[in-house]
């Protein structure tokens, strides 16, 4: 369902900063932190035009896409690894 955009930004002008900040934690689930009345307005009307265009289960699940998956099991704990990276290992005669 689209929102209207010039009429979410007029009723969201019109609010407080504490207005605001209570509006920005009902739209984002956590406390805001910014006092600026500008910031506060354009990230709860981004977010609402986001709530608008997507599903929010996508957004609020934790499971990552299939993109951002390995190939290979346990492939991303074996890249961190120093021993993965022998060349990164300072030499143990590096002091001398």
């Amino acid at each position: 369902m689209p929102i209207d955009v010039d009429a979410a930004l007029k009723a969201l002008t019109r609010m407080t900063v504490t207005q605001l900040r209570h509006r920005y934690g009902e739209v984002f689930g956590e406390p805001a932190r910014s006092f600026n009345k500008q910031h506060l307005v354009k990230r709860i009307a981004w977010r609402k035009q986001a709530n608008a265009r997507e599903p929010s289960t996508k957004r609020e699940s934790n499971t990552p896409d299939a993109a951002s998956t390995p190939a290979v099991p346990g492939a991303a704990a074996a890249i961190a690894t120093p021993a993965a990276c022998p060349q990164s290992a300072a030499p143990a005669d590096a002091g001398r």
